[in-house]
């Protein structure tokens, strides 16, 4: 009789068990996850547009711009940007700000190159919906129907700014020649300041021998820049392909 009672608790001990192991299996799978931050679309103002000159109407026009976020709370997002009739390029810089009380109290900067393309010779105005900063555009009517450009520009990939010493800086320029025909050296890069922006034409000699090989080495130029004040500026130095590369650096002078 002893057995079938011991027998008998072991079951309903059992049968307990399961149950209750059954019901934190189910609170465990009806536990709600934890949400992610509330985020929403803001604008952000622009502190800085950089607009190069010298564009014809065969380029691909592009600037730039900067600024700063908040907090870390917000996070860049896409740039919209819109040509106008009345020949007025607006832009939106968009920013996702999450509801987050983790984020760091400190400011975020941003730069973001904007590519137009191709625009009509005449006067333009890049405008910040944002914040209302505004910048002049001019674009020159080509020499030549055509759309090549009539400067034959170095392959460049980078642009480096160095600052030497007081009041004296350089533009260290990078690339790949892909032909044994052309050459580069600091002679042939054009330099020209316009407000903040530093732009550099690379033109490249190329020699009209009938043995011109394809090939692949590198090549450095070092080019000394105007003196420059203290500030932001953006160095824009145009390449082969058509899309310049654009380098954003501060001068401190000390």
């Amino acid at each position: 009789m002893s057995i079938c009672c011991n027998t008998a608790s072991r079951s309903v001990a059992s049968v307990l068990l399961g149950l209750a192991l059954f019901c934190g299996t189910v609170r465990a799978e009806t536990q709600v996850p934890p949400q992610a931050p509330v985020n929403t679309m803001v604008d952000v103002a622009v502190f800085n547009i950089f607009a190069p000159v010298g564009f014809d109407d065969n380029d691909n026009v592009e600037f730039v711009i900067s600024g700063s976020l908040p907090d870390t709370c917000y996070k860049i997002d896409e740039v919209q940007v819109e040509v106008g009739l009345d020949q007025i390029i607006r832009l939106t810089q968009r920013s996702r700000h999450f509801d987050d009380p983790n984020c760091l109290k400190m400011y975020v900067p941003f730069s973001s190159v904007i590519h137009v393309g191709i625009l009509q010779a005449g006067d333009y105005v890049i405008v910040d919906t944002a914040g209302g900063l505004s910048q002049k555009l001019h674009i020159d009517q080509a020499l030549h129907a055509t759309i090549v450009d009539e400067n034959l520009y170095a392959p460049v990939d980078t642009a480096t700014f160095n600052q030497v010493g007081i009041s004296t800086s350089e533009l260290v320029i990078q690339g790949w020649f892909t032909n044994t025909c052309v050459s580069l050296s600091a002679a042939d890069v054009k330099v020209m300041k316009h407000d903040n922006v530093i732009e550099a034409l690379p033109v490249m000699e190329m020699r009209q021998d009938a043995d011109c090989l394809p090939t692949h080495v590198p090549f450095t130029v070092r080019v000394a820049l105007p003196q420059l004040s203290d500030g932001p500026y953006l160095a824009h130095v145009r390449s082969l392909n058509g899309r310049a590369v654009n380098t954003l650096f501060y001068m401190l002078n000390e």
